[in-house]
């Protein structure tokens, strides 16, 4: 069954080869829309799809910037700002870790201040206040910037 709390199912497949069958209750309304065909109220997509009919679909990607922890929907950017709001944080980068590297989220922190002596442990604990666990970082790097690359785009780091 793929579906959102808002729209319970909208679609349903036998095994994860098969693209998903909208279910009776919806109609396409448009590439983003559905319509709940009793109400003829529409519900806007909480993911890309992509439409192979008018009653079939793949999904594509997220709409939202949400990652899959642990069956739990963990937000980087929010993990983010949370953690630029700490005083003695300038900058920082949240990413869910490569496969290679583990469970959870990780994230880049740029110090105010060089000398701050606010450890990885400190800053876990900071967060752990605010943050349910599955969304406290389980590895902070500290450096002098937010990685980029040679365009200026952010970077992944490596742990």
């Amino acid at each position: 069954i793929y579906g959102s709390s808002e729209t319970a199912g909208i679609g349903y497949r036998f095994s994860p080869e098969q693209p998903f069958l909208l279910l009776p209750r919806w109609q396409q309304e448009s590439i983003n829309t559905l319509q709940e065909k009793h109400t003829q109220q529409s519900y806007e997509l909480p993911d890309k799809l992509n439409w192979l009919s008018d009653k079939s679909f793949i999904v594509s990607e997220r709409v939202d910037s949400a990652v899959v922890i642990k069956g739990t929907n963990v937000y980087p950017s929010r993990v983010m700002t949370l953690i630029e709001s700490h005083p003695a944080v300038s900058a920082a980068a949240v990413r869910q870790k490569k496969p290679a590297e583990g469970k959870g989220l990780k994230a880049f922190v740029v110090l105010k201040n060089h000398s701050e002596k606010i450890t990885e442990a400190d800053l876990k604990h900071w967060l752990s206040e605010h943050l349910l666990d599955i969304e406290v970082p389980t590895h902070i790097t500290f450096g002098d910037a937010i990685p980029v690359n040679e365009m200026g785009k952010q970077q992944d780091w490596s742990l």
